[in-house]
């Protein structure tokens, strides 16, 4: 219980950070889009758009197919979609993206793979929240 993972185990990944109001667990797939007030995480598969009203998070060997927006993303795993957020968007070691990113910041971390065009600045924050509401009551 309280010794070491075993090593058929997957360690957390290092997006993992506090607690989400919504988790696609591993193993877990989603054909359609997922509305979320709060923040999610992703641990499975997503078909479709993703958009929260706080942060998005996806986990080593988390998987989305459509767009993303939130105020927030730190990605561990893979998308492919453009990637709509008020804040920041972070790639992690691993990670890789196929879509456009509009952020007011953009990190992407040794190891991580971005194909698609950037946006940046204050200037993106109407286009990274356009339609972002649709469903979400704040």
């Amino acid at each position: 219980m309280f010794g070491r993972a075993s090593k058929s185990e997957q360690p957390p990944s290092p997006a993992v950070k506090g607690s989400h109001d919504t988790v696609v667990g591993t193993g877990c797939r989603i054909n359609g889009d997922l509305v979320v007030r709060g923040s999610v995480l992703v641990r499975g598969e997503v078909e479709g758009a993703i958009r929260a009203t706080e942060d998005v998070e996806i986990e080593l060997g988390g998987r989305v197919h459509g767009e993303i927006s939130g105020e927030r993303a730190r990605v561990a795993g893979k998308i492919e979609g453009h990637v709509k957020v008020r804040d920041s968007l972070e790639l992690l070691q691993g990670a890789r993206l196929e879509g456009d990113v509009f952020a007011r910041s953009f990190r992407i971390q040794d190891g991580a793979v971005f194909q698609g065009n950037c946006h940046m600045g204050r200037q993106v924050e109407g286009l990274a929240t356009h339609g972002e509401g649709e469903g979400v009551d704040r």
